[in-house]
């Protein structure tokens, strides 16, 4: 199934990968940005994204490596979030959007209401 957001004014999204780290553990971390999973044999990519006012698409490249055919367990979270702030007198955004642990909490984020498609 494809998700087929319609943003409400002002919205915006935020798009994060869930990359597979050297030590062995995992990680969300923010597109655009370069990241490092496995999937049979490490790979890098570079992972980007856009969206307009009712949909969204990503975009991989391949990194040094050759990419597989198909992708196994690549996992994105997809999160739409006010993107005006009037009661701020900046226009800096009140978290670091690149933290996606300060991000759900932020932004009051219930983690066991993901869809999962």
């Amino acid at each position: 199934d494809i998700i087929n957001p319609v943003l409400q004014g002002g919205e915006m999204v935020l798009i994060y990968i869930q990359s597979d780290l050297n030590s062995g553990g995992r990680a969300w971390v923010l597109l655009p940005n370069d990241v490092d999973y496995y999937d049979s044999g490490w790979y890098n990519v570079f992972a980007n994204y856009d969206f307009t006012s009712d949909d969204f698409k990503i975009y991989i490249t391949p990194g040094a490596t050759s990419l597989p055919s198909q992708f196994v367990d690549i996992t994105f979270r997809v999160m739409f979030i006010p993107g005006y702030f009037p009661s701020s007198k900046s226009y800096a955004p009140p978290v670091d959007y690149r933290d996606y642990n300060a991000v759900v909490k932020y932004f009051k984020i219930d983690e066991s209401k993901i869809i999962r498609k």
